[in-house]
């Protein structure tokens, strides 16, 4: 190749992959999300079950209303442990969200794990605290991926935070 056309290929070449990478990188955006999420409804739970110390309780169709960067309603169905010697509780289960995240729609599938304390006396919240993950997304959040941790003071609101990528 002459010296003027090998330039050229090279410009032309490097203007491609310049293209292919911006393009990849503007898919991708992180979003840090903060806000708060209210319960809204109690849901259905079953009869408690004890064994021991512990109690356990599932419950299906709770709704939280989701305000600040993450925008919408969930429903969730949830599995709650007690310890009814020390007051510490377990919660663990599922939920679809169908909102927004940074202005951006569609639903999140999301996972949640937390513990705490409640307490005994009045079996009212002292505090729990976890992380909710994302495990499937549609719409326009099609692909997101993610965590944020969430903590709850009293009979609430829950605080969040974190960041999820679209």
């Amino acid at each position: 190749m002459r010296p003027s056309a090998m330039t050229s290929f090279a410009t032309a070449l490097l203007a491609i992959l310049l293209l292919v990478g911006s393009s990849t990188v503007a898919e991708a955006a992180t979003v840090n999300v903060s806000g708060t999420t209210l319960t809204t409804a109690p849901g259905t739970c079953g009869d408690p079950i004890q064994t021991g110390a512990v109690g356990r309780l599932e419950c299906v169709g709770l709704q939280e209303v989701w305000a600040g960067d993450i925008s919408g309603t969930a429903v969730f169905d949830e599995t709650v442990t007690l310890n009814f010697v020390s007051g510490r509780v377990g919660i663990s289960g599922t939920a679809t969200f169908v909102g927004s995240v940074g202005g951006v729609s569609g639903t999140i599938e999301w996972a949640h794990q937390g513990s705490g304390r409640l307490d005994l006396q009045t079996l009212s919240v002292v505090f729990i605290d976890g992380e909710e993950r994302i495990m499937g997304a549609s719409g326009g959040l099609a692909g997101a991926h993610g965590s944020i941790r969430f903590s709850l003071i009293g009979e609430g609101p829950a605080t969040y935070e974190g960041m999820i990528v679209r």
